[in-house]
């Protein structure tokens, strides 16, 4: 009796919560523009070693800046990782990095790229450890690189 008095609520609780009506989406970040989402982003590397050991953001949109970037980008590594290829006549790298962290446990995470009023906007998270974790006390260097469709215009990093 217990069990069916019990399933009867949850069942109903449950039906009661798919009954309420999604939030709605909101509008875009735009100034009164129009927003179109690039359709395809794709990560090229992720991770918190790396030889750039400063905080900065790029955008990358030939082959002779990359392979410079590259050197750098890998200098901490030997042997160093093989240049990712990109089609710079379609293409172009856009990046995040975070610089010094003390410990394990920091990211960042490119979440979206927008064209609003023919600015590329680059939305991207930053993560720390949550309080209280244990993490290893090692210096980090978390990025983020992902290629995307190319724009010659304004790109703009906005943190979220």
């Amino acid at each position: 009796m217990m069990k069916t008095m019990l399933l009867l609520a949850v069942s109903a609780a449950v039906m009661i919560a798919c009954e309420r009506p999604l939030p709605e989406a909101s509008p875009p970040a735009g100034e009164g523009g129009s927003e179109v989402r690039y359709p395809r982003m794709e990560t090229v590397k992720r991770g918190d070693q790396c030889g750039i050991q400063r905080a900065d953001q790029v955008v990358i949109r030939d082959a002779d800046a990359w392979a410079s970037f590259w050197i750098e980008f890998t200098s901490n590594q030997e042997p160093p990782d093989p240049e990712p290829e990109i089609d710079f006549e379609n293409e172009q790298v856009l990046g995040v990095f975070l610089g010094p962290k003390s410990s394990a446990g920091f990211g960042v995470e490119i979440l979206e790229v927008t064209l609003v009023d023919e600015v590329l906007r680059v939305a991207y998270r930053e993560s720390e450890p949550d309080e209280g974790m244990m993490a290893a006390a090692v210096i980090t260097y978390p990025y983020h690189l992902v290629k995307t469709m190319r724009h010659e215009g304004t790109v703009r990093f906005e943190k979220r």
